[in-house]
């Protein structure tokens, strides 16, 4: 059972409103694992950090982790479970834990799409509810 394992890096730079916006770029790195446990059925875990700006302008690191459960549906359509746990929400929050589900659809290697529903069971400052959506492609 060898995993197939990615980096993944991300930097988010102030843009938007001034009201939802941060002063400063933010950080987040993410070691991927995927796992295939089961024809059709796959494990997908991340461990990372992130460095980034609160809403009081203190900036603050947190250690992430996530793990999913994913199964193949049909051809390119699938559907998993996940749950992801954040050290720190803030300079002055505790930890935040989400779970959410959703499907996915891959249509090609190279680029996936996805939508989720999801609920903070944990944590200051985060939403109830969300509802997130997004394309992925791979380079």
């Amino acid at each position: 059972m060898d995993p197939s394992v990615g980096a993944i890096v991300m930097i988010g730079l102030p843009s938007g409103t001034k009201e939802f916006r941060s002063d400063a770029a933010g950080l987040m790195f993410k070691l991927a694992l995927d796992f295939d446990l089961a024809p059709g059925i796959g494990l997908g875990t991340n461990f990372g950090f992130l460095n980034e700006e609160d809403d009081l302008g203190e900036r603050f690191t947190a250690a992430l982790v996530s793990a999913s459960l994913g199964f193949d549906l049909a051809a390119g359509a699938g559907a998993f479970a996940e749950f992801s746990f954040e050290s720190a929400g803030s300079s002055e929050d505790g930890p935040i834990l989400i779970l959410d589900g959703g499907f996915t659809y891959l249509f090609s290697d190279n680029a996936q799409y996805d939508i989720a529903l999801g609920k903070a069971v944990r944590g200051e400052g985060v939403p109830d509810f969300f509802l997130t959506t997004g394309l992925s492609l791979r380079f």
